[in-house]
C-alpha cells in the first residue's frame, strides 16, 4: 500500500450532520459512499485560515458542514464519513458523497493532499470513488477545483501498490501495549476480521476471527511495522500482543435516541401552499433544539411550499419543500402558516343596483345642491346655484331618484338639477322639479329603445 504523507487531525466534532440512521427518512435513500466532493472554503484573497474553517463549520445549530477540512500535509475529521454532512446543496449529494473542504489558494500541496486523501478513500472501500465539485450540485464558486488533477495523484498511488513488494526484513521485537486516554469504540469492517498474534511476525497468526460490523471497544494499541493494532482490555492486562489491525476497523458510535421531530414526521404533499399569517412574520426553527436558525424573519403573506409535518413537545410544526430537499431539520410553527382568510365579497350597493345609462348631458343647480358620495352617502359639498354638472347615469337610492355625476363617484338629487341655466332663481320649484323628473325619464326611455333597436338588428343578421 502507497504511504501518504498528510496527518489526520480528529479532535474536533461538528454537530451538524444527519446521523447515518436517520439518512433514509430524511433523504429518501440510504447512506452509501459513492465519491468525494471537493469545495474550497471561501474567497482565496482573504486568506482564510484551517482552524478558523474548522470551528465555523463546528459552530452549534449551523446549516452547513463537510466530513473533511483539509490542506497541505494536514486533514480535519470533523463528522464521521458513516453519517450526512451538509456540504452538497443536495439531498442525494450529501447522502452518497463525502464532503472535502480544501484551502482556496489550490497550490501544488494542496492537490497532493486532495488525492492522496482519495486514494485513501478508495482503499478504504475497495472501489473507485467519483470525482465530484460542489458546482455539480448546486450553484456556486468551487469551479476552479481540477478534478483530473486529483485523479492523476490518486491514481499514481494506486500504481505504486502494483509494484513487486520487497521481501519482508528480518523481524522487530513487538513492543507492549500503549494504553490509550479513553477507549475507543470500533466496529469491524471485513466478514472475517482477524485478530492477530504479533509475536508471531513476520506471519502472523489469527487467535480470532470476528465476524462484519461487530463491535470492538479498544483499550490500547501496538505500533509495529508502520500498522497499528488494536487491543482489548483483556489482552492488555494479560499482556497478550494480540490486536486487530486499524485497516479492519471503523469508528463506530452507538446511534442517539432518535429525534422526536423525526418520530412524530409525517410527509403529506398535499399539504400544499401555506401562508405567513403573524403581523411580525415567523422565523425558521432547529426541529432538534427548536431554536432559531438565524435572526432572518419570514415576513407576512409569504407563501411556502409544505411537504410534511411534525410535533415536538407537544407543538405542530410544518416541514417545507426546501428544507426536505436539502436534508436540514429545519421547521416553522404550525401557528404562523394557514390559508389567508378569504374576504367574502361585498353586496352590490343600491345605486349600482338601480344605474341606468343615459345620454351624458350637462345640467345646471336650480339652488345651493348638496353633492354626496356614492360610498356612504356623505355631503362632498356644496354647489351654489346654477353651477354647472356633468351626468352620466341615472339611479335610485331609498326610493329617491338621483343623478350620477361624470366620474362615478359622486350623485345629486334630480331636484336640485335643470336642463338650463336659471334665470329666475325664486320661480315655483315644484314645477320645475316635475318638468326635470319627466326630462329624465324620457332619456331613460330613448336609450333603452336604442339599445333595443340595435340588439333587434343584431340578432336578425344571417
Amino acid at each position: 500500500m502507497a504511504k501518504t504523507n498528510y496527518k489526520e487531525i480528529t479532535s474536533y466534532n461538528s454537530p451538524n450532520y444527519t446521523p447515518n440512521a436517520y439518512v433514509p427518512s430524511v433523504y429518501g435513500t440510504s447512506r452509501e459512499v459513492i465519491g468525494v466532493v471537493y469545495h474550497w472554503w471561501g474567497d482565496p484573497w482573504s486568506h482564510p485560515l484551517f482552524f478558523n474553517i474548522i470551528r465555523w463549520l463546528c459552530r452549534p445549530n449551523g446549516n452547513s458542514s463537510a466530513h473533511v477540512v483539509g490542506e497541505l500535509n494536514r486533514i480535519a475529521w470533523i463528522v464521521d464519513a458513516i453519517h450526512a454532512a451538509w456540504h452538497a446543496g443536495s439531498a442525494y449529494g450529501n447522502a452518497k458523497f463525502v464532503g472535502y473542504e480544501c484551502n482556496p489558494r489550490l497550490d501544488s500541496g494542496d492537490y497532493q493532499t486532495m488525492g492522496e486523501f482519495h486514494y485513501d478513500m478508495e482503499k478504504y472501500y475497495g472501489k473507485r470513488l467519483q470525482i465530484r465539485v460542489h458546482k455539480e450540485f448546486s450553484s456556486t464558486s468551487c469551479s476552479p477545483i481540477d478534478k483530473g488533477r486529483i485523479r492523476r495523484i490518486a491514481d499514481s498511488l494506486h500504481a505504486r501498490d502494483k509494484r513487486p513488494k520487497p521481501k519482508p526484513r528480518p523481524s522487530k521485537p513487538v513492543p507492549l501495549a500503549a494504553k490509550l486516554p479513553k477507549p475507543i469504540r470500533f466496529r469491524t469492517k471485513l466478514a472475517a476480521t482477524r485478530v492477530w498474534d504479533l509475536t508471531t511476525n513476520p506471519k502472523y497468526v489469527a487467535v480470532k476471527t470476528l465476524g462484519r460490523h461487530k463491535e470492538f471497544m479498544a483499550y490500547a494499541k501496538i505500533e509495529f511495522n508502520n500498522s497499528v493494532y488494536y487491543v482489548t482490555r483483556y489482552s492488555y492486562n494479560k499482556k497478550l500482543k494480540h490486536g486487530v489491525n486499524s485497516a479492519d476497523l471503523e469508528r463506530y458510535e452507538q446511534a442517539p435516541p432518535t429525534p422526536e421531530w423525526i418520530r412524530n414526521l409525517k410527509w403529506d404533499k398535499s399539504i400544499g401552499k401555506l401562508s405567513v399569517l403573524p403581523a411580525g412574520g415567523t422565523k425558521v426553527l432547529n426541529l432538534t433544539t427548536t431554536a432559531p436558525v438565524n435572526d432572518e424573519v419570514i415576513p407576512k403573506g409569504t407563501q411556502i411550499d409544505i411537504e410534511g409535518r411534525t410535533t415536538v413537545g407537544g407543538q405542530m410544526y410544518y416541514v417545507s419543500s426546501w428544507a426536505r430537499k436539502e436534508g436540514l431539520p429545519w421547521g416553522i410553527p404550525a401557528k404562523t402558516l394557514g390559508k389567508p382568510a378569504v374576504v367574502p365579497p361585498r353586496e352590490k350597493p343600491e345605486w349600482l343596483e338601480n344605474l341606468q345609462d343615459i345620454t351624458d348631458k350637462d345640467f345646471w343647480t336650480r339652488s345651493d345642491a348638496p353633492i354626496l358620495s356614492v360610498e356612504d352617502g356623505s355631503t362632498v359639498r356644496i354647489e351654489p346655484i346654477n353651477s354647472l354638472v356633468r351626468v352620466t347615469h341615472a339611479t335610485e337610492i331609498l326610493g329617491k331618484k338621483y343623478m350620477v355625476l361624470q366620474g362615478m363617484t359622486e350623485v345629486v338629487g334630480t331636484i336640485y338639477l335643470s336642463d338650463t341655466p336659471i334665470e329666475r332663481p325664486h320661480d315655483d320649484l315644484e314645477k320645475r322639479v316635475k318638468f326635470i323628473e319627466a326630462f329624465i325619464t324620457s332619456l331613460v326611455d330613448i336609450f333603452a329603445k336604442a339599445i333595443a333597436q340595435i340588439k333587434d338588428k343584431w340578432e336578425k343578421k344571417p
